[in-house]
């Protein structure tokens, strides 16, 4: 008799668990789809280019969204123009100051986009090769990004200021992995 009762509570013990992994199977599986429909993207940030806003090693929760704007997040694969800068990290993330149609303007001392002071490179000391009177108007391809920490950021503004080809300063927006606002922090 005892070996028959045994035999019910493993038939039941297995019932049960099958029943909670496929339950289990089913919440992941769930969650999964609603991670990637969502258009949610988990970001690793390495480096000290966004701070303060981010920290090395902090885990950004990005939403994306349908159309980029002025003061977005995008995540990008570092353009092969930006290799000398000698960076190990393949993608980075920076801060949209300017999109298609924007026109970023150097006057020797600042940089503007549509007019407005973005940066004051002589305030800050900040050599730049750049010719003063430069102008570019971005096509809807083009984006130009800057970190939040501009002294070690590897952006758009370090790239236009030392390097001959200033196209190679905007990255082309179909090239970014991810884009949008951010959602928090983990």
């Amino acid at each position: 008799m005892a070996d028959l009762a045994t035999k019910e509570l493993r038939k039941r013990i297995a019932k049960v668990s099958l029943a909670l992994l496929l339950i289990i199977g089913l919440i992941s599986a769930g969650l999964i789809w609603w991670f990637f429909s969502a258009r949610i993207s988990l970001i690793s940030v390495q480096g000290d280019s966004m701070e303060p806003t981010f920290h090395d090693g902090q885990t950004v929760i990005l939403n994306q969204a349908y159309e980029v704007e002025k003061g977005m997040i995008v995540v990008f694969h570092k353009p092969e123009a930006w290799g000398y800068m000698g960076t190990e990290n393949v993608e980075l993330i920076k801060r949209i100051v300017a999109g298609g149609g924007s026109t970023v303007e150097y006057d020797g001392e600042k940089l503007y986009v549509d007019g407005e002071e973005i940066y004051d490179l002589e305030a800050n000391n900040y050599q730049c090769e750049l010719d003063a009177g430069y102008s570019h108007k971005l096509s809807n391809e083009e984006l130009f990004v800057l970190g939040d920490n501009h002294e070690v950021s590897l952006d758009s503004l370090r790239i236009l200021c030392d390097n001959e080809k200033t196209a190679d300063a905007y990255i082309p927006f179909l090239e970014t992995l991810a884009y949008g606002t951010v959602k928090g922090t983990l």
